[in-house]
């Protein structure tokens, strides 16, 4: 199976972190480079973002805009703060809305230094960790098998 992961990752590169662990034959592909590239030719397309004001970053929502069509299958990861499921199913009901089949969402924590959270050094430090690469490789093998 064909397999892209598109991904924004800011601030403290968590989200990269997540994606770089797992490559098995997956086409990774950050979102400001995906200019013309035809999705279709993938059977599964991952969206990962990291979390920026409740919602996945606004480059990730720009390729969905531009490459609907072509979506078949997709599935999200994400990294925050909070590890608030929200998020995902925030970005699984636009996808929906757009005809695109979600087929699964992972999420965990990231170390986060954004506003206040700087004052106190931050919150989830050494985030994701082992034991969220881990769970992520695990998810992405039930995916792409």
């Amino acid at each position: 199976m064909k397999t892209a992961i598109i991904y924004h990752s800011f601030h403290h590169e968590n989200t990269e972190k997540l994606v770089q662990s797992f490559l098995d034959g997956i086409d990774i592909i950050p979102a400001k480079k995906v200019g013309d590239i035809n999705l279709a030719e993938y059977d599964l397309v991952g969206f990962a973002s990291g979390i920026y004001g409740g919602r996945f970053a606004a480059e990730i929502d720009e390729v969905i805009k531009q490459h609907s069509p072509e979506l078949k299958r997709v599935f999200l990861v994400y990294t925050s703060h909070s590890d608030n499921p929200k998020y995902g199913e925030k970005m699984k009901a636009m996808l929906q809305e757009l005809d695109i089949k979600v087929v699964g969402i992972f999420s965990c924590r990231g170390y986060n230094t954004f506003g206040p959270f700087k004052l106190v050094g931050g919150t989830n430090k050494d985030r994701p960790d082992e034991n969220d690469l881990r769970e992520y490789r695990e998810f992405m093998e039930g995916l792409v098998k």
